[in-house]
Order: C-alpha cells, then sequence, then structure tokens
C-alpha cells in the first residue's frame, strides 16, 4: 500500500475539523484528506449529541469502511474499537 492511500478496513489516525448534527468531518493524517464519521459510527452506545462525544481538534482513531465512487471516505469509529462485552445476567433456577 501507498503511503498516500487507504483501504477499505484500514484503522487511521485523524483529527477533528467540522462537526454537524450527522456526525463529524475529519482531515486523515496519513493523506490530508476529509473522511466523515456519520454519528451511528461513534459509538455502540447510542449518540443524542455528537458534541458529548467528539470536539474539534480532537485526535482519533477510525477505521476506513467506505470508499464511494468520488473517492469520499466514510470512517468509524465505533468499529475501531472492541465492542464492549454485554454481560448476561444469570438466570435464577427455582426448583419446587
Amino acid at each position: 500500500m501507498a503511503d498516500n492511500a487507504v483501504n477499505i478496513g484500514d484503522v487511521v489516525d485523524c483529527t477533528v475539523e467540522q462537526i454537524m448534527p450527522y456526525g463529524a468531518f475529519v482531515r486523515i493524517s496519513k493523506l490530508g484528506r476529509k473522511g466523515m464519521v456519520h454519528i451511528s459510527e461513534l459509538s455502540y452506545n447510542f449518540v443524542k449529541d455528537i458534541n458529548e462525544v467528539l470536539k474539534p481538534q480532537q485526535e482519533i482513531k477510525a477505521k476506513v469502511i467506505r470508499i464511494d465512487d468520488k473517492g469520499r471516505i466514510d470512517l468509524s469509529i465505533k468499529q475501531a474499537t472492541e465492542q464492549p462485552q454485554i454481560q448476561a445476567r444469570p438466570q435464577k433456577h427455582t426448583h419446587q
């Protein structure tokens, strides 16, 4: 892979540049190009207000999840991290 290219599945360093109600535009460090993280790709938890999760100029890691035919890059923060394990509560058995 060339230093100026990314592929789907790559995890890249980014800087948050602009926050919108529907997601954040970030600058991919090694490319110098913009990409977008949709609000649904920020966290495994529901995000009501993106400003509670990201701040301008914040450094993040994100996974490249899509590159469209115009070269626009979609990224995911949640897919770049491990999904939290949900502990199932043990069922209580009652014997009568």
